[in-house]
């Protein structure tokens, strides 16, 4: 019966019909199923030909779940990873700023050694005060005790200006901080 129904396109449902007295038959509908019976009691099968649309497809519903878990598992993934390469990046940069800090804080403790008197150092380190008074120069008078700026003179570098030692004429060493174009350091 089963066979029959699928060889002919306009069967839409079919049963086997079970024929008292020995025999089976088959009955085949090929348009809308109108004469069936409800059974009290056990009753015959009743099989409906269906198109493969109609029928739930659990197998690609479940694909889809498992597909939609997986994408969001890697995006979550990614985004983990990105925000610890972020942080590991600032700490870096936090890392880089300090040293740069750091070095420049040296430069000017170097810079305040050679440039405050042995006698005033007491003094110096008594107040513990950041800001000294320095006497003002005249540009030309710090080129000439520097040997305008000449590289054997140079003490170090950073990110404000180049240190120079030098000295004056009537014999006083000094260190003199030439600052870069970009600083705006001394500018207060």
């Amino acid at each position: 019966c089963e066979e029959k129904c699928k060889s002919d396109c306009n069967c839409t449902a079919f049963a086997n019909t079970d024929i008292r007295g020995g025999g089976s038959g088959c009955v085949v509908w090929t348009g809308d199923i109108l004469d069936t019976r409800n059974y009290a009691k056990g009753g015959q099968d009743l099989y409906v030909r269906l198109a493969a649309t109609d029928l739930e497809d659990t197998t690609n519903r479940n694909a889809k779940i498992i597909g939609s878990c997986i994408g969001v598992s890697v995006l979550l993934l990614l985004c983990f990873i990105f925000y610890r390469f972020w942080k590991r990046k600032q700490k870096r940069s936090i890392a880089i700023e300090t040293s740069f800090v750091d070095q420049v804080r040296s430069q000017d403790l170097l810079m305040n050694e050679v440039v405050i008197p042995p006698n005033r150092r007491h003094i110096s380190r008594e107040n513990k005060t950041d800001d000294l008074e320095l006497p003002l120069m005249d540009f030309e008078a710090v080129a000439i005790a520097t040997d305008n700026f000449s590289n054997a003179n140079k003490l170090g570098q950073g990110g404000f200006g180049i240190v120079y030692k030098g000295r004056l004429l009537d014999g006083q060493e000094i260190a003199v901080k030439r600052l870069s174009k970009m600083s705006v350091q001394g500018t207060d």
